[in-house]
């Protein structure tokens, strides 16, 4: 039977004794990012994209009007009143320990609902796997972060009928990521399930729905009206759905499933030993060894690797609660919810934070933050309710090996950057003091951030074309084309017939051109290349990156004019 370690929900007003394993979690949440927090860098890709949108809505101009962002606004208001709040101090490094206060306030207060559930030391077990399951691969500011982080916020009002708190959540959550607004949805149907699959457990009426809704909706209204006297609504639609939809391209397979075929099939080995585990018993355990050996043996690759472990672990905690939904309904389990009859509630909340957090671009991989919401109740139902009875070890040493992995794929996964007994070098540049890489990467970073500032003066428009879009923001220069990171150059080129992007890119710079250009791609757009042929000329090659000037900014006839510089 589940014992009810029974705890005031609102707070932490019950024993000091309690509150160890909060402090446990901060202490190593300190060395852990003392160890890894200043490790890696690119500045190819997203690290530093939410500031460049943060920056020109500091600068006065208008989201979705004058430049385009295909998510919802909030991660770069965030960021914006952040830049605001610590000026030219908000850096690369200061953004990440934004990140780090984030997700440890997600870990502890995700835990307020299940800390009742298991004992102090269990609670710091699962306090510290969340907090390294959620903080696994990326160490910056992302949306996908925000999303999760408002929809469990929600989830906390929600158990505490605070249901209008919870709505405001929710719509916080899908100004941050678009599929959020599927939650409330999401919501009625797990109020349908778990009223017909576990009929004792204590299930939140459909009344609360209508309350949630208002919460989510009146603040949307409020959103619309100021859309509106903006310039129009639809341009936000327009931005977040019409162009995502017809660049993606995605199937509507892959849009509700994502990649979870291939991440059962990756992580079979290892779910048919949970499922040995769950259910042999105690005459068996022998044979069950030898079993359990052999998964454990053909699963070794979905440890190792970090999207396969990533994969288990959202496999996992989707096996377990069908397992536990099995065992429930088929030995009429129901004296086992006496005094937890809300857990199925929780458990179901879990799955709909994890399966919203599945909504990406690369599918399952980065959606990791979702999988270790759902990870501890995993833990409660597997050491509870197993038929097996050596469940509570089992439950422990699975909790123990998600440790283990994760900080080894912690260790092993550097984003876009080198392994980390390579990141000797630090970095020189004002926005990135304190941050480590490659020397390589170093000199390539900063030869870039050298060769602009030579070219150009603070404020002046650069043009970056079609990554390292955070150059705007470590160089602290503007964007005359309304797309800042143009991430996929086919997406655009494919659908220019429809949207005209690349040509309104065009117009920007005809309009306000820039001191210099940078390409680091030979995927470049007739139209842009056109441009560029016919008003700029090429001066120096860094690595991949081709620099170009204006043609009435070139040396006077002949000077070198084109020059390489190797890293």
């Amino acid at each position: 039977m589940l014992v009810d370690y029974r705890v005031n929900l609102s707070g932490f007003r019950d024993k000091p004794l309690r509150m160890w394993p909060y402090l446990v979690l901060i202490l190593v949440a300190l060395v852990y990012n003392y160890a890894f927090l200043d490790q890696g860098y690119s500045a190819v890709l997203d690290e530093g994209f939410l500031q460049v949108q943060a920056k020109r809505i500091l600068s006065g101009q208008r989201l979705y009007f004058d430049f385009y962002y295909l998510k919802p606004p909030l991660p770069i208001y965030i960021q914006a009143g952040l830049i605001a709040l610590w000026g030219d101090a908000y850096d690369i490094m200061t953004a990440r320990i934004f990140l780090v206060l984030q997700l440890l306030t997600l870990v502890i207060v995700w835990s307020l609902l299940y800390r009742r559930f298991v004992k102090s030391w269990e609670l710091c077990l699962l306090l510290l796997m969340s907090y390294i399951v959620v903080s696994l691969l990326l160490s910056f500011p992302w949306y996908s972060y925000d999303g999760v982080f408002f929809t469990t916020i929600g989830a906390l009002f929600f158990v505490k009928k605070r249901y209008l708190l919870s709505g405001f959540m929710i719509f916080l959550a899908t100004m941050c990521k678009q599929n959020y607004f599927l939650v409330i949805p999401l919501v009625i149907v797990m109020l349908f399930v778990v009223r017909v699959f576990v009929k004792s457990a204590e299930v939140t009426g459909l009344a609360s729905i209508p309350r949630m809704l208002a919460g989510f909706l009146l603040p949307a209204a409020i959103y619309a009206i100021y859309l509106q006297y903006q310039g129009g609504w639809e341009v936000f639609f327009y931005n977040i759905y019409s162009i995502p939809r017809e660049f993606e391209a995605a199937s509507l397979a892959f849009t509700v499933y994502q990649d979870i075929p291939t991440a059962v099939k990756s992580s079979f080995p290892l779910l048919a030993a949970i499922i040995v585990s769950y259910y042999i018993p105690k005459s068996k355990w022998p044979l069950a060894a030898v079993v359990l050996g052999i998964l454990i043996f053909f699963g070794y690759d979905t440890v190792t690797v970090s999207k396969s472990f990533i994969y288990f672990l959202i496999c996992l905690n989707y096996t377990i609660t069908i397992l536990w939904l099995i065992e429930y309904r088929a030995r009429h389990r129901d004296t086992a919810l006496v005094g937890t009859k809300d857990l199925p509630i929780l458990v179901f909340l879990a799955l709909i934070i994890q399966y919203m957090a599945c909504f990406n671009f690369g599918g399952l991989f980065f959606s990791y933050m979702g999988a270790a919401m759902a990870l501890p109740f995993s833990y409660i139902l597997l050491r509870n309710y197993a038929y097996s009875p050596y469940r509570k070890i089992i439950a422990v040493a699975l909790l123990l090996l998600v440790i283990a992995v994760s900080l080894f794929h912690k260790y092993s996964f550097v984003y876009h950057d080198a392994p980390r007994h390579h990141l000797t070098a630090e970095f020189g540049a004002e926005k990135l003091a304190g941050i480590k890489s490659t020397p390589r990467n170093v000199r390539h970073v900063e030869g870039i951030l050298s060769t602009i500032d030579s070219l150009s003066e603070k404020g002046d428009y650069i043009f970056v074309f079609p990554d390292y879009a955070p150059l705007y923001y470590l160089a602290d220069r503007k964007n005359p084309a309304p797309v800042d990171w143009f991430y996929k150059v086919s997406w655009y080129s494919a659908a220019e017939a429809k949207f005209g992007i690349i040509a309104e890119s065009v117009r920007a710079l005809q309009q306000n051109k820039p001191k210099i250009i940078l390409t680091n791609s030979t995927e470049i757009p007739e139209q842009l290349r056109a441009f560029i042929e016919k008003e700029y000329e090429q001066i120096k090659s860094i690595n991949e990156i081709s620099v170009f000037t204006h043609k009435k900014e070139l040396p006077a006839q002949g000077s070198e004019r084109t020059s390489k510089e190797p890293s």
